[in-house]
């Protein structure tokens, strides 16, 4: 049985799909995913993660004209978006209480592990991310997953924030870990 996403986040690159009437989406598309794709979209609803992870090149290349940056302010910017919606994970001047919460609560739209944080001190955090995504897709994916747990960090009151790749699965690493650190 295949990965499945939930549709609250599966939704969001639908939105820019629809959007984009201009592009041919079928050279990255599937039949079965446009199909998906034209259909109403639930947010409670389990969606293919392959179909998730060739909506995310699709957008990559057509909207973000590859810049894989761009998933990194966008991963930014789905912090502040997911947070209007779960107030808890704002965790005033505890970056750890936050992260952890941000783990609980994106465990409920993956029906896999996908995040994990591999280690842990008082001003630092080391997170493997596994998607199964390859080449750029993972660079992306990474990008924005580093947009959004910096944003999370800054909001719990973290300063300083820096983050770097430990390891990278788009450079053929088994994995892909990223070191936050702040002050």
């Amino acid at each position: 049985m295949g990965k499945n996403i939930k549709g609250t986040l599966f939704l969001d690159y639908v939105r820019m799909i629809r959007k984009r009437k201009d592009v041919d989406w079928s050279k990255y598309l599937t039949s079965e995913d446009l199909e998906i794709i034209n259909q109403m979209i639930l947010p409670s609803q389990w969606y293919p993660l392959e179909t998730f992870q060739r909506m995310g090149i699709a957008v990559l290349d057509e909207i973000a004209q590859g810049d894989v940056m761009v998933s990194y302010e966008w991963g930014r910017q789905s912090m502040d978006e997911m947070l209007k919606t779960y107030k808890n994970l704002s965790v005033k001047d505890d970056p750890h209480d936050a992260l952890e919460k941000f783990k609980i609560l994106r465990s409920r739209f993956f029906d896999f592990e996908g995040l994990d944080f591999v280690s842990q001190t008082e001003k630092s955090v080391s997170v493997k991310l596994d998607l199964a995504y390859e080449g750029v897709a993972e660079e992306a994916y990474a990008y924005q997953m580093t947009g959004s747990i910096e944003r999370l960090l800054e909001l719990a009151g973290a300063e300083g924030i820096s983050s770097r790749f430990v390891k990278k699965a788009w450079e053929r690493d088994n994995e892909t870990v990223i070191e936050f650190s702040w002050k």
